[in-house]
């Protein structure tokens, strides 16, 4: 771990423990998620940019499935623990509510945008030369039936900025739920993708877990554990021995 990726975490932790606050104007929530993101933080990058690379450089294969088995069995107790305390150092019970403001938000920017596009191009049509007319007569049409099939979301991004359309493509694979899942496996852990399954699919994360959530919370460490075995043999490990053979000579 380097100056940046502490940058990283603790800018981390600052939008999410803001985005709480910003919520629920709690100073103590605030504090909560702040001070459990920042034990967690640093116990996930001890585990994964210390322990794992040096363990798997030292003893391979052997060294990985040590390091799996260590992963499922700590996420597991912190999944338990989180579970049965009070305190949401998360955050999830506030990322509904800011996403749908986010949504709500863009929505309306997009209605403001579309009527004042109709309303210019009607007055360009109703005022302009014959051939500005022509011009503007298809793209009259367009607005029209845009108008018309607004919750039509193919049709919406026709007309949206480059922004605002990433953002319905970010909005679409939020709502594909493996896309979201695997993406917090690899980078937080199976902890908080589990915790962030729980609560999408009870309402809660502080239910009796069943068979099916924990073939989840496996298959997500497994994942994670995977692409982390990957990166370390093909990236970070080649590059810790390419500086150890430099200092060496």
């Amino acid at each position: 771990m380097n100056i940046w990726d502490i940058v990283k975490i603790v800018f981390w932790i600052l939008i999410v423990s803001g985005t709480v606050f910003y919520f629920t104007k709690s100073v103590k929530r605030l504090f909560q998620v702040a001070g459990g993101l920042a034990l967690f933080e640093a116990y996930n990058s001890l585990y994964d940019y210390g322990l794992w690379p040096i363990i798997q450089g030292w003893f391979g294969s052997n060294g990985v499935i040590g390091l799996t088995i260590g992963a499922l069995v700590l996420n597991l107790i912190m999944l338990k623990w989180y579970q049965k305390c009070r305190v949401d150092w998360l955050g999830i019970t506030v990322v509904d509510d800011f996403v749908a403001k986010i949504i709500e938000v863009r929505r309306r920017l997009w209605n403001a945008k579309l009527a004042e596009s109709i309303k210019s191009v009607r007055l360009a049509c109703e005022t302009g030369s014959l051939i500005t007319r022509s011009v503007l007569l298809p793209i009259a049409a367009l607005l029209f039936f845009a108008e018309k099939l607004v919750a039509v979301r193919a049709v919406e991004m026709t007309f949206l900025s480059l922004p605002t359309l990433l953002f319905w493509m970010i909005e679409k694979m939020v709502t594909i739920r493996i896309i979201p899942f695997l993406t917090l496996s690899v980078i937080q852990d199976s902890f908080v993708a589990t915790a962030f399954y729980l609560h999408q699919t009870n309402g809660t994360v502080r239910v009796a877990m069943k068979a099916k959530d924990y073939a989840v919370f496996v298959f997500s460490t497994l994942f994670s554990c995977f692409v982390y075995t990957l990166v370390n043999e093909w990236v970070i490990i080649p590059a810790f021995k390419n500086v150890w053979q430099t200092f060496i000579h």
